[in-house]
């Protein structure tokens, strides 16, 4: 599973995102570019180094890695939703 601590998959993610600009559209959904890169960027790098991660409401105690792993799928969602 791609995850964002593998440096390869984090610079696709990268190159992805470089790819929005402030007159991105959303093919659904209320948000708007900026508030969609920052939730998500908020919500991985604000964790990134920490030894002990939130527990997900749904899944429970995920690892690093496995945080690193369902954020991608989640960055991959929501830029997927701006068409990249």
């Amino acid at each position: 599973m791609k995850n964002l601590f593998n440096e390869i998959h984090l610079e696709e993610m990268k190159a992805r995102i470089e790819k929005l600009d402030s007159e991105s559209v959303a093919r659904w959904g209320k948000f708007s570019v900026q508030r969609m890169v920052i939730e998500l960027l908020d919500q991985f790098f604000e964790n990134r180094d920490k030894d002990t991660w939130p527990i997900h409401t749904f899944f429970g105690r995920l690892s690093g890695p496995a945080w690193a792993g369902l954020i991608w799928r989640h960055f991959n969602h929501h830029l997927s939703q701006f068409g990249v």
